[in-house]
């Protein structure tokens, strides 16, 4: 058991996630990497968003290699003979005339890039580290295939986030508001625990075009705000019950 722990959050490590992904990180005391359940197939494990040239977004990807549909998220390997770090690059490139920090954003993607895996989750927990410590947030991260918790037998989604951070000595779990309606509150009332949800209550900033377009990765904010006021934006997020 890891000693002093309120709150426990648990999520999929995604690519360069969106400043929501950020807020829950915050929000609590141990943040734990979710890769023991299905990896899903064109999600956030491996593509996010970037403004586009043309039109309000474009796609950045991660190849990663073929597996079967029920592989586990710690077993997928990174395409890594494919050329998809240039190409990020180059997809970033569009930023270098209009972002004001184009420079610092591209040396924390750089440091993200430059770290040697074929692992997903671990290409993601070092980029969730490298990020964190670019805008000064700061949490416990742990991996939960690392942890080798004893836990239940899962009976349905919602019991992850319970049986974790019981085993972990929570009675706080924290979950993005997205997935409100599958989450029942009475079990973990059942079990002395309780399951809250983190809104990020994002203020558009200022991204060198007339219009804000909101659900960016990461990146797009550290194109155009400094660390101080993406820790800032990070915090700005409200905590709901699930009703």
């Amino acid at each position: 058991m890891i000693k002093q722990v309120e709150s426990v959050a648990l999520m999929q490590p995604y690519f360069f996630p969106y400043l929501g992904y950020y807020s829950v990180i915050d929000q609590a005391d141990v943040f734990v990497v979710f890769d023991e359940v299905q990896y899903i197939r064109q999600g956030w494990m491996n593509r996010n968003r970037i403004l586009s040239d043309h039109g309000a977004f474009a796609y950045i990807n991660m190849p990663v290699k073929k597996a079967p549909l029920k592989t586990v998220i710690k077993e997928i390997r990174i395409q890594q003979a494919l050329p998809w770090k240039e190409k990020l690059r180059q997809d970033l490139s569009r930023y270098k005339d209009q972002a004001p920090y184009y420079k610092e954003a591209m040396e924390v993607v750089e440091a993200c890039l430059a770290y040697e895996t074929d692992s997903l989750t671990q290409f993601h927990v070092h980029s969730l580290k490298q990020v964190m410590a670019y805008i000064g947030l700061e949490s416990r991260m742990m991996v939960l295939s690392e942890l080798n918790l004893e836990l239940p037998k899962i009976q349905a989604p919602d019991e992850w986030g319970l049986y974790v951070t019981l085993a972990l000595g929570g009675k706080t779990y924290y979950n993005p508001p997205g997935g409100m309606d599958f989450y029942d509150p009475a079990k973990y009332t059942d079990h002395g625990a309780q399951v809250l949800f983190v809104r990020n209550k994002l203020k558009p900033y200022n991204q060198g075009r007339d219009c804000f377009v909101p659900g960016m990765s990461i990146i797009d904010g550290m194109m155009f705000m400094p660390p101080s006021e993406l820790l800032a934006q990070v915090r700005q997020y409200g905590v709901e019950k699930n009703l």
